[in-house]
């Protein structure tokens, strides 16, 4: 049996027991006779077939799996992070991808801001109004409350 046969079993046997793979480069050795081998592997972006389907009520909200658009890392205003700082799914989508934070500096000026996944540029996509109360330090979350398909903010 050839070096690179031998390799290839020994590989699909090795690969059989591992749960994850996080590395995109791992060096294993093939076996004890042999030199270290630096073997390569592309592990494919997941996609929206690979999601286990969830059991949903279908007289309530239905995401739709199909166009879920991507978080997005560019947004400059943190937000003030004292304050609710968080990702959230106020589209609908079904995943929290959204992110949304407090943004004002006093209680007159405060609104909640959401940056929408799959937009651009740096404005506010989605806003409440101006002095909103934020509610109680560490009281505050967002989830789908009445059933819409959209997270609340809640305090």
């Amino acid at each position: 049996m050839g070096l690179w046969l031998e390799a290839c079993l020994e590989l699909q046997e090795m690969h059989a027991r591992l749960d994850v793979l996080h590395l995109s480069d791992i060096s294993m050795l093939i076996s004890p006779n042999y030199q270290r081998r630096f073997l390569s592997f592309s592990v494919p972006e997941p996609t929206m077939n690979d999601a286990v389907n969830e059991t949903i009520n279908t007289d309530e909200y239905q995401p739709n799996h199909s166009a879920l658009l991507r978080r997005r890392y560019d947004v400059l205003e943190g937000g003030n992070t004292e304050l609710y700082v968080g990702w959230a799914d106020v589209q609908g989508q079904g995943a929290a991808n959204d992110y949304c934070r407090v943004v004002g500096v006093d209680s007159n000026s405060r609104f909640l801001a959401c940056s929408l996944a799959g937009s651009k540029g740096q404005g506010h996509e989605y806003v409440s109004e101006r002095g909103f109360d934020v509610g109680l330090p560490g009281s505050w979350f967002m989830r789908d409350m009445d059933n819409d398909g959209r997270d609340d903010y809640c305090r």
